[in-house]
C-alpha cells in the first residue's frame, strides 16, 4: 500500500559493479529496502562558504538475519562479491505511487520528439530485425497523452527475437513483481503474438528467464485497438541475483511485416497488474559508493546486521595523486611508452614513465662515447626558450663529431634494447622535446630519431633530423633510396638550432600524416613512414648496431621520448604543447576544472559552468598534489562553488552563479505560503570577520591588499590572506576588495534550520530538489517584535530518515553578500563596482 504523504523510497547497492571512473551504473541494481533497520543518515555540502567542501557521506543498518549482506560469508549469495567501493544510491519518488518506472518510459515517451530513444531511457531493442523509437501518433491514438514506443518488426521475424528490453528498475529478492504494458497492432489485416517477460539477471548480465505471458495482436485500420499484457515473477532470494529485466519478445514467427506500438508501461511490486498510474518523479537523496561495510551479531549473536558506509566521488578523488602537468596530458593518451630522461645523473639506462617497458640503455659506437649526461637542469638560450609543465632534468648529448657524415664517437639511447623496433600498430603517434646546442648548423644533419628496418644498410627506415639549414625534417625511406618526396618538412623551415627548447608531436594512421611542432599543427595524406618491424629504434644518432657505428649525431638537450599507439589529433597534439610549453597559462577556471577531473581518469556525469576567471596562471601546482586539492584550489581562485549532486554529477559553478541570485528560491517561515520549519538557530557570527586582507598571485609571487579602516577601529585588525592562481593582477586586487567588503562586519548566519518533511507533507516536493548553492529565505516573527528575516546560500544537507516513516532534513546556510553588485547606479559607489568585477 502507498502512503501518500510519504515518497516511496528505494535503497540501491550495485554488487555487479565497482567504483572504475567513479560512474554510476545505470542497471542492474539491488534494491535493499525491505532490510532497513533503523535510521539512513545521509549528508553533503560544507560548514561555510569558505571552508573545502566535506566528502558526502551516508550511513544505513542493514538486517542480515541470514548472513547474506555479510562480507565474511564466502558461502553466501554475494559471497566475494561485497567489496569496497561499490555504487550505492538512495532515491525517492513523489508523488508515491505503485509505478517504479520513470515517467518518460511509462507513458511511453510523453514529451520527446519522435525518433530514436533517448539514452536515458535505458530501453534497448535487441534483434536487428525490429526497429524500435518514440513515435507521436497524437491525442486520440495513443493510449494515453501523444506518444509511444514504435517497433517496426519485419517479414519472417523469429520466434523470440527481442522487440524491447529494459533492465530497471532495481530488484527485490522475494518480492513479486508485475510488469504491464498496453499494446496494439496498427498494421491492418496482419497478426503479431508478442510475449512480455521478466528476468532476473547474474552478475556478468546473463539473464535468468523469471516468466513470460503472450497475447496476439490484430491489426486493424482508423483507431488502434489497445490490449494490455502482463506478467508477474517472483524475485528469488536464493542464490546471487544482481538485476531485474523486463522486455517483449516476438510470439510467433511472423507471416507479414507489422508495425506494434506500446504505451502505458507499469513496473510494480504486486502480485498482479493494478490500475495504471502516471509515476511521480524519481529524485535522488545520495549517491556514492560503499567505503565500508562492517558487520555485527548482536543479542547473543542471533541477530545480524550489517552498518555500510558510503561516501559521494569527492572521497575518491581525495586519494588520486597527479602528476606535473605535462606528464598527466602524457598519461591521458594512454602511451606506449614515455622515457622522460628525467633520471639521476649518471644514469645510463633510463626508465619508462608508464612501466609498460624495460629501461633504455645506453649504447656507444666503437669510435668512442659520445657525452650522454644525465641530471642536467632546464636551460635555453632565450628566457621564453624553455618550458614550465614539468620540472625535474633532462640528458645532454656531446658526441665528438656532431652533426656530420663521418662516423666518429658518439652514444645514443637503444629503444632496441628495450624492445622497441618501431611503432607497435599500424596506427601511432611519437613525441620528443629537444634543444640543439651546437654552435653552428649542422655539416650534414644531426639526426635526433631513427627507426631502421635494416641492420647496418640504409633500408627502409624512419629519420627525424635537423639539416644543415636549420629545418626540421621527417624522411620517410622506403627502400634505402633518399627520394626527395618523401621528405616531409616540418614547421614551415623554422629554426630549430636557436638553442632553445622544441616539442614535436607527429603520427600516421596509413593514411594521413600529422604533426604539431610547437603547437602549430599540420595533416596532410601521404604515404608516410614505413616503420613496422624496424629493426633498430635509437635517439641521438644514425646507428649501425652491428658494426657499431654512429654518424650525423645530434647535439643538445632530449627529453620525453613517448609513443602512442594512435594518431592524436590536432588538438591533441596541441594540448600536449600548451600543457609542456606554459603549464596551460591563460586558460579559463572551468577548462582547469575540466582538465583536473579527466587527469584524475573521472568518467561519470558533471555539470561543470563558466567560470569568470578567463586567466589562469600556471598548473604547476598539480604535481603531488591530490585531485580533490587541485579542484579546490581552482574554486578558491575563481571563489565559485563545487559539490557533488544528490544524483552523483559533479558541478562546478563560477562566482556569477551566486552574485546574479537575486531572488530566494524557497522561503522558509511560518507565514501564509511559506515552507515551515521546526527549529532555528541562527549565529551573530565573528569567527570570518576581516578587515585586512591580502591575495596573493601564485605564478609572481606579488601580493595585493585591501582594508577597512572603519571596521578595524571597531574590531579591531582581523587578518585574511588567500592565494589565487589567475594571471591577471587586476583580478587579484579585485578579490582583495571583495573579501573586505563581504567580512569587515559580522553577519547573521544559519548554524541550522530543521525542517520536518514526514509531519508536514507539502515540504516534499521543495525538499527533494533543494540542491546546495540554492538561495534560500528564512522569516520569523517573534511575537510583538518585526520579522527577522535572512537571505542565504544553502552549504549543507542532510537528510535523516528511519524505517517507521520519520523524516528530517537539517540545512546549514550562509549569508549572502551585504552589497548587492549586479545593482548598477548612478549612486552605487565606485568601490562596489571594482568589487563586483572580481
Amino acid at each position: 500500500m502507498v502512503n501518500p504523504n510519504y515518497p516511496v523510497v528505494e535503497e540501491l547497492w550495485g554488487p555487479a559493479w565497482t567504483a572504475a571512473g567513479a560512474s554510476l551504473p545505470a542497471t542492474k541494481w539491488v534494491n535493499l529496502i525491505d532490510r532497513t533497520l533503523s535510521q539512513a543518515s545521509a549528508r553533503r555540502g560544507k560548514q561555510y562558504e569558505l571552508d573545502q567542501p566535506q566528502a558526502g557521506e551516508y550511513s544505513i543498518v542493514l538486517g542480515s538475519q541470514d548472513g547474506a549482506l555479510d562480507p565474511t560469508n564466502t558461502g553466501g549469495p554475494y559471497g566475494g562479491k561485497i567489496l569496497p567501493y561499490q555504487p550505492y544510491r538512495r532515491r525517492a519518488q513523489w508523488p508515491p505511487t505503485a509505478n517504479v518506472f520513470d515517467g518518460p518510459i511509462a507513458t511511453g515517451g510523453e514529451g520527446f520528439t519522435a525518433g530514436s530513444f533517448p539514452a536515458s531511457f535505458n530501453v534497448t531493442v535487441p534483434s536487428g530485425s525490429i526497429a524500435g523509437s518514440v513515435a507521436v501518433l497524437g491525442a486520440g491514438n495513443a493510449w494515453q497523452g501523444t506518444n509511444v514506443f514504435s517497433f517496426a518488426i519485419a517479414n519472417g521475424t523469429g520466434i523470440n527475437s527481442g522487440i524491447l528490453k529494459m533492465d530497471t528498475p532495481a530488484i527485490r529478492p522475494g518480492k513479486k513483481f508485475t510488469f504491464s504494458v498496453f499494446l496494439s497492432n496498427t498494421t491492418a489485416s496482419t497478426s503479431t503474438n508478442v510475449i512480455a517477460y521478466i528476468a532476473f539477471l547474474n552478475a556478468d548480465g546473463s539473464q535468468v528467464f523469471g516468466n513470460g505471458s503472450n497475447v496476439t495482436l490484430v491489426g486493424a485500420s482508423g483507431t488502434p485497438s489497445w490490449q494490455r499484457l502482463s506478467v508477474t515473477a517472483t524475485a528469488p532470494t536464493t542464490g546471487a541475483v544482481y538485476g531485474l529485466r523486463v522486455g517483449l519478445n516476438v510470439g510467433a514467427t511472423t507471416t507479414a511485416a507489422s508495425t506494434i506500438v506500446a504505451d502505458g508501461f507499469q513496473g510494480e511490486w504486486a502480485s498482479a497488474a493494478t490500475t495504471w498510474v502516471s509515476p511521480g518523479t524519481w529524485y535522488p537523496l545520495f549517491s556514492g559508493f560503499t567505503e565500508r561495510w562492517p558487520s555485527q551479531w548482536a543479542e547473543g549473536g542471533t541477530y545480524g546486521q550489517v552498518n555500510p558506509t558510503a561516501v559521494d566521488t569527492f572521497a575518491l578523488l581525495s586519494q588520486v595523486q597527479l602528476k606535473e602537468i605535462f606528464l598527466e596530458e602524457i598519461d591521458s593518451h594512454a602511451p606506449r611508452f614515455c622515457y622522460t630522461l628525467a633520471d639521476a645523473a649518471g644514469s645510463t639506462a633510463f626508465a619508462d614513465m608508464t612501466g609498460n617497458l624495460p629501461p633504455a640503455p645506453l649504447v656507444s659506437s666503437k669510435a668512442g662515447t659520445g657525452g650522454w649526461t644525465a641530471g642536467n637542469s632546464v636551460t635555453s638560450a632565450s628566457a621564453t626558450g624553455a618550458y614550465t609543465g614539468a620540472t625535474g632534468t633532462v640528458v645532454n648529448a656531446s658526441p665528438i663529431n656532431p652533426g656530420s657524415a663521418t662516423a666518429g664517437s658518439a652514444t645514443m639511447l637503444s629503444l632496441a634494447d628495450a624492445g622497441i623496433k618501431g611503432p607497435a600498430t599500424s596506427t601511432w603517434t611519437r613525441m620528443i622535446a629537444f634543444r640543439y646546442t651546437h654552435s653552428s648548423n649542422p655539416a650534414d644533419i644531426s639526426v635526433i630519431w631513427e627507426s631502421r628496418k635494416g641492420d647496418d644498410s640504409f633500408q627502409s627506415h624512419c629519420k627525424l633530423y635537423i639539416d644543415s639549414g636549420g629545418g626540421l625534417i621527417l624522411l620517410a625511406n622506403a627502400n634505402g633510396a633518399d627520394p626527395a618526396f618523401s621528405r616531409l618538412f616540418l614547421g614551415g623551415g623554422a629554426n630549430m638550432t636557436d638553442g632553445n627548447w622544441h616539442l614535436l608531436s607527429f603520427g600516421f594512421d596509413g593514411t594521413s600524416f600529422r604533426y604539431s611542432l610547437d603547437g602549430v599543427a599540420s595533416t596532410s595524406s601521404n604515404s608516410g613512414p614505413p616503420t613496422l618491424g624496424a629493426y633498430a629504434d635509437y635517439v641521438g644518432a644514425s646507428y649501425f648496431p652491428t658494426t657499431r657505428t654512429a654518424f650525423d649525431a645530434f647535439k643538445g638537450d632530449l627529453a620525453f621520448v613517448t609513443e602512442f599507439p594512435s594518431l592524436l589529433s590536432e588538438s591533441d597534439m596541441n594540448a600536449l604543447f600548451t600543457a609542456w610549453k606554459n603549464a596551460a597559462t591563460g586558460e579559463s577556471s572551468s577548462a582547469r576544472y575540466a582538465r583536473i577531473l579527466r587527469y584524475s581518469g573521472y568518467t561519470g556525469p558533471s555539470s561543470i559552468g563558466t567560470g569568470m576567471t578567463s586567466s589562469m596562471g600556471p598548473a604547476v601546482d598539480l604535481g603531488g598534489a591530490d585531485v580533490m586539492s587541485a579542484l579546490n584550489g581552482v574554486v578558491e581562485t575563481e571563489n565559485g562553488e563545487h559539490y557533488v549532486a544528490a544524483d552523483g554529477t559533479i558541478v562546478f559553478r563560477g562566482r556569477n552563479v551566486r552574485y546574479n541570485a537575486l531572488i530566494p528560491v524557497l522561503t522558509f517561515g511560518d507565514g501564509s505560503g511559506e515552507l515551515p520549519f521546526e527549529d532555528l538557530q541562527l549565529d551573530f557570527d565573528s569567527t570570518h570577520l576581516s578587515n585586512v586582507v591580502t591575495v596573493t598571485q601564485m605564478s609572481t609571487g606579488t601580493t595585493y591588499s585591501a582594508q577597512d579602516s572603519a571596521s578595524i577601529a571597531a574590531y579591531y585588525t582581523r587578518t585574511m590572506s588567500r592565494s589565487l592562481n589567475t594571471s591577471n593582477a587586476s583580478e587579484c586586487q579585485d578579490a582583495a576588495n571583495y573579501f573586505v567588503s563581504r567580512y569587515k562586519g559580522p553577519l547573521t548566519r544559519v548554524q541550522s534550520i530543521k525542517l520536518h518533511p514526514s509531519a508536514a507533507p507539502s515540504l516534499w516536493p521543495s525538499l527533494l530538489t533543494l540542491e546546495l548553492g540554492t538561495r534560500v529565505r528564512i522569516n520569523r516573527r517573534p511575537v510583538g517584535a518585526p520579522t527577522v528575516t535572512v537571505d542565504c546560500f544553502v552549504e549543507q544537507i542532510q537528510w535523516d530518515m528511519d524505517g517507521s516513516g520519520e523524516a528530517f532534513v537539517t540545512l546549514q546556510c550562509s549569508p549572502i553578500d551585504p552589497v548587492q553588485y549586479a545593482q548598477f547606479s548612478d549612486t552605487l559607489p565606485q568601490f562596489d563596482q571594482a568589487v563586483f568585477a572580481y
